[in-house]
Parts: structure tokens; sequence; C-alpha cells
């Protein structure tokens, strides 16, 4: 037999199941009669967004819109649309993850060009709170490592990107030496600030890249390092990992090796400028640029016709978002 103590345990529980699912049913019956209400042969009325209750109650249709037919929500989602179907004069038919998608733009919870891979994936534009908090202990706990860094801010050296990219993570230098070149391909450092197994280092690990959207950037590290600490931007001194590659005239590798550096970017280039530059031999950075592309060029002839490589180049359109209205730009790596 049971002591009075569980049997009191026990209907204590027994209340509160009953309590939880009462408050379910006031809940469903708050979302059924906003929903009716709102929900017309014209259109819905501009009272939005819906209250919480609307919300909880249309969770399954928004996993099915975000999901689509493999949602687990599907069947209850489907019962859903069918009941509101039954009590409005609102016609929700046709293909159910649409129907389920235009509900929601209708009432506000989704817009006309709602990206819903962003939400499938959850991805987050913004770092949580936990990451805020580690990124904040991490700054504030930076110590300069001195000593071990090779300081090769005497070089001039350049980045080459997008002309409205912020995280810049890789520049170069030459030199011109008696018998040949001494290249430098400069990589942010960023390991310098994020150690390994630490909260960041996990979740870029997950996101494995950042995600580059018309009007978004989905970054793999928060934009405190992203683009500020790691980012190589110009007139800063930066920490990086240098490969340093030496060449005769030929451009044939004679001596290679990786140190860590600490470098000072003299500009951040965009491809149209370079390519300005590569056009015109007059130009006063024109000796660094061409240097480099011919270095390059043959490297890369080398890797494909002698190591048997593979390229994989592709004209490419990236969209971007231009004043509300969407550009196409189009790039030719040949």
């Amino acid at each position: 037999s049971k002591s009075q103590e569980e049997v009191d345990l026990t209907l204590k529980k027994i209340a509160l199941e009953k309590e939880r699912e009462e408050q379910k049913k006031q809940e469903k019956n708050i979302a059924l009669n906003w929903l009716q209400a709102h929900l017309n042969k014209e259109s819905l009325p501009q009272v939005l967004p819906p209250p919480k209750e609307v919300l909880s109650f249309l969770k399954p249709v928004k996993t099915l819109a975000i999901e689509g037919d493999e949602s687990l929500k599907k069947s209850v989602a489907l019962e859903i649309l069918h009941h509101l179907n039954e009590i409005s004069g609102l016609k929700i038919e046709g293909n159910p993850v649409y129907a389920s998608f235009k509900l929601l733009r209708d009432l506000g919870v989704f817009h006309e060009d709602e990206n819903l891979l962003i939400q499938r994936y959850a991805l987050t534009l913004y770092p949580q709170e936990e990451e805020k908090e580690e990124v904040l202990n991490l700054i504030q706990n930076f110590k300069k490592q001195e000593g071990f860094q090779e300081n090769l801010t005497h070089l001039t050296t350049f980045s080459v990107d997008d002309a409205k990219t912020k995280d810049i993570d890789d520049a170069f230098s030459v030199e011109n030496l008696p018998t040949g070149y001494r290249f430098f391909i400069h990589i942010a450092h960023a390991s310098l600030y994020i150690p390994p197994k630490s909260l960041l280092d996990n979740r870029a690990f997950k996101k494995t890249t950042s995600l580059y959207l018309p009007n978004n950037v989905f970054s793999m590290l928060p934009l405190e390092f992203s683009e500020n600490l790691c980012s190589l931007l110009e007139q800063k001194e930066k920490n990086a990992l240098s490969f340093i590659i030496e060449t005769n005239k030929n451009f044939e590798i004679l001596n290679t090796a990786i140190k860590p550096s600490v470098v000072f970017i003299k500009k951040n280039k965009s491809y149209e400028e370079v390519n300005e530059i590569l056009a015109n031999p007059t130009h006063n950075s024109y000796w660094f640029f061409k240097t480099f592309y011919n270095f390059a060029l043959i490297q890369q002839k080398k890797r494909l016709q002698e190591q048997h490589g593979i390229e994989f180049a592709f004209p490419t359109i990236i969209p971007k978002i231009v004043e509300g209205q969407i550009v196409l730009k189009h790039y030719n790596p040949f």
C-alpha cells in the first residue's frame, strides 16, 4: 500500500495535469476565436502580429511550412488547416506546404520573401547570449604575445576582395630579390583570439563557413572577430600566419616557410581595382600585382598539367540587394 505522502503526490500530479490540459484548452479557444474573427473571404486586416496563443496554436503549421513534407508535425498541421477551413470563409487549399506558408504570410508571421532555409537550419544572424559572454571574456583577457611573431610590417601588403567585404581573411606581399622573388601570403590568425574547443571554436566548426545572402551575412565567427579583430583591415597592424615562398626569376620554388607574423595592411583592394591596375602598366602598383599574377599563373599551370589537378572554376552570378532591388553581379574566373 502507498503512504499518505505518495498518495498526496500522485493527486497533486493529477491536479497539475488537469490544470495544464485546461490551460491548453483555453489557449486553443482563444486562438480559434481570434483566427475565426480575422480570417474571411477577402483579406486579413492589418492588426498584427497575432497574440501568443495563436502563434503557439499554429506552431505545427509553421513547422510544415519550414520543413515541408518531411515535417513530423504534418498530420497535426493538416488537421489545423482543415479545421480553419471549416470555421472560416478562407479557402486553404492546394499544396498544404504552400497553404501553410500563405496563411502565415497573410497573418504577418512570414513576409513575402521569407527565406525558410534560414529557419529550417536554425541559422542565427546574431550571437546567442552565451556567445556574447564568451566574446566579451576573450576580448578582455586577450594578451598580446611578443617575441615569437615575425615582424613583417615593413612589407607593402594588400588584400584583394569584393568591395563590400568586411571579413578580410587574406592578404599578400612580394619582395624583389637579386636572384628571384619572395612571395608572402598572409592568413588572418584567428586562433590567437579563439582557443581550441571553446564555445566559439565549436560553433565555427559546426557552421564550417560564413553564409552570404543578398541582404544578410551569417558569419562563421561573431562580428567582433570576423569584421574587426581578425579581419585584415587597411592601415592597421594585424596578426597573421604568413606563408613565405622564395623563387628564382622563372618563378620556380626554391624554399618555403610558415611563420606567425604581424603585418601592416596598406590597402584593401577590390577585384575591379586590381583589374584596372593590371590593365595599366604605368600604375605605381603595377609591378606588385603583375608579378604576383604571373607567379600564380605559372603555379596554376604546373598544378593542372604536371600534377594533374582539377580546376573547379565556373562563371558565377551573385545576387545583391541594392536600394530594395535585386541586382545580379557576374564573375567570370577565366
